[in-house]
């Protein structure tokens, strides 16, 4: 499922700014109430967690991480954290082992 990000999109929003109702594309990941979920089909107006017949697509808990949407990663990083870089268009998750710490692209 990780090759079908292409947006990390922040919180979910069912208008923009404007007030006009927001468009999400296959692709795109929103949080929602601690939880991540993934656009499988264009989408407006509906709530990700209306589910699979509005579009969208549990993708997990994200409750107590950050998530991070830019072209460089975060300064300052703890394990569990998502960066998305914007740049390349791939999600990092931070891990830390034994030895290292490190973002690994998911």
């Amino acid at each position: 499922m990780t090759n079908d990000i292409k947006n990390f999109s922040g919180e979910h929003n069912v208008r923009n700014l404007d007030g006009s109702i927001r468009v999400y594309r296959p692709g795109d990941v929103v949080s929602k109430k601690g939880k991540l979920y993934i656009a499988k089909k264009t989408t407006r107006g509906f709530d990700p967690r209306h589910g699979s017949d509005a579009g969208w697509e549990d993708y997990g808990t994200s409750s107590g991480y950050n998530f991070t949407n830019s072209e460089t990663q975060p300064e300052i990083s703890n394990e569990g954290d998502f960066w998305f870089d914007s740049s390349s268009g791939l999600l990092f998750l931070y891990i830390k082992d034994k030895d290292t710490e490190q973002w690994i692209e998911v």
